[in-house]
């Protein structure tokens, strides 16, 4: 099943939730001018908060429909229709939109004129912005009592993709595009000096029993231009949260969280090269196609702590705080490849590869405000705004920066880290 199909999936899981909702809206708020005898009015006006017998509440409601009701009875309406009717279990899904930030100043092509030295137009990570993307989250909660809940939590499906190209006035040899490792400013390929004396593209020596000595690798890098990169990454989140309320009034209760926690988040850095080069006397020819990829995979688990704040600024109205924390170990992953494919039919020349795994700490921080309206007893709508922060995490593209000053291929490098953000909008449900 791809991306794409669970993530209609559970946008279709948040209409079906939106409709039955749709269902069970009490009748009076939807229409409080619907007839109604006076045990019908007060067994709909059924409320966890005391504050509704209070002017604006089910007093006023009462002598709006003129109906003359002792208070006794309503406070015994209220007292057995609440111990009767309390809900313990809740569904909300949520439409999520995220972006997140580029790991900045990372280079991988430049124009670089050989007459005068010059360098120009560069290309790398500063090229690259990801868009809001739409994913989802979806939570259920049961509440063993008013005090304790235990919930579970997935969100994600966000796919975030970015690319950019450089690409030369014209074809020729040698090509004024150079692939360049920006830690140092050192161009990874001085012109003319890579043939003979280096196979990849970093400007280290080839790795002991790597390539095929043919430097179809260098010629691909060295000869194309046109220089592409491209950047992925995706996100999943899964959450196991016990929830305490602490003492509250009716209308601040704070809480506090501690959970399990396991996030997922692979990416993908390629830098692609391609082209026609000029060598005389036989003219313009094609050149093999370069291909420089990294994959990463970081898998986090661990304990979190938190706290949540919601306080009633209406009988139907109010608003959130909640934020997250936990220090996490993250499995970490790396595969980098360096590859040169024939131009024509695109066969593999020759091929240089190595990875490396293990493990390291990844702090997590998150917080969210939001808006709860709701609309009935059983139903609300939510929105908010959504922040996370990650550290300690192999982000593909500073991979390609670990391996130009080491000259080790596939050494993982953990030095990243991500910032999350966007709003959200949803429907809850209790039950």
């Amino acid at each position: 099943m791809s991306a794409s199909t669970v993530k209609l999936s559970f946008l279709g899981l948040q209409t079906v939730i939106a409709g039955v909702a749709l269902l069970i809206i009490n009748p009076v708020l939807a229409n409080p001018n619907q007839p109604q005898t006076k045990e019908e009015f007060l067994e709909s006006q059924t409320s966890q908060n005391a504050n509704d017998l209070l002017n604006g509440g089910i007093l006023d409601r009462a002598i709006d429909r003129n109906y003359i009701i002792p208070v006794e009875e309503i406070a015994q309406t209220q007292s057995s229709s609440n111990s009767a009717r309390f809900n313990p279990w809740s569904i909300s899904a949520e439409a999520l939109f995220l972006t997140r930030n580029i790991p900045g100043g990372i280079i991988t092509s430049e124009f670089y004129d050989v007459d005068t030295a010059e360098t120009g137009e560069t290309l790398g990570t500063d090229n690259l912005d990801f868009n809001y993307e739409l994913g989802t989250r979806v939570t259920l909660g049961y509440s063993f009592n008013p005090k304790n809940s235990l919930n579970f939590s997935f969100f994600g499906l966000q796919n975030f993709e970015s690319s950019a190209r450089l690409t030369a006035p014209a074809p020729g040899f040698p090509n004024p595009i150079i692939v360049q490792a920006d830690l140092d400013d050192t161009p990874i390929f001085e012109p003319f000096e890579s043939f003979g004396e280096r196979i990849n593209v970093l400007d280290q020596p080839p790795p002991v029993g790597r390539g095929n000595g043919n430097f179809d690798i260098t010629r691909s890098f060295i000869s194309s231009y046109e220089n592409r990169i491209n950047y992925e990454s995706n996100l999943y989140n899964f959450e196991l949260n016990y929830q305490r309320a602490l003492g509250s009034t009716t209308s601040f209760r704070p809480s506090l969280i501690v959970g399990l926690r396991y996030m997922g988040a692979p990416e993908e850095f390629s830098l692609n090269t391609g082209g026609a080069a000029a060598f005389p006397p036989q003219g313009l020819l094609s050149v093999a196609r370069g291909e420089y990829k990294v994959e990463t995979k970081n898998n986090l688990f661990g304990i979190q702590i938190g706290a949540n704040i919601d306080v009633d600024l209406s009988r139907n109205f109010s608003i959130g705080l909640r934020g997250k924390a936990g220090v996490f170990g993250n499995h970490g992953e790396q595969n980098s490849s360096i590859s040169a494919f024939d131009f024509e039919t695109g066969n593999l020349l020759d091929r240089i590869e190595d990875g490396e795994t293990r493990w390291t700490v990844a702090p997590v921080l998150e917080g969210t405000i939001s808006a709860d309206w709701r609309v009935s007893r059983n139903v609300s709508l939510t929105a908010g705004f959504n922040v996370m922060y990650v550290s300690g995490v192999a982000l593909a593209p500073r991979q390609l920066d670990d391996f130009a000053s080491t000259g080790k291929l596939g050494s993982i490098d953990f030095d990243g880290s991500s910032l999350y953000y966007g709003p959200s909008v949803g429907i809850k449900v209790v039950f």
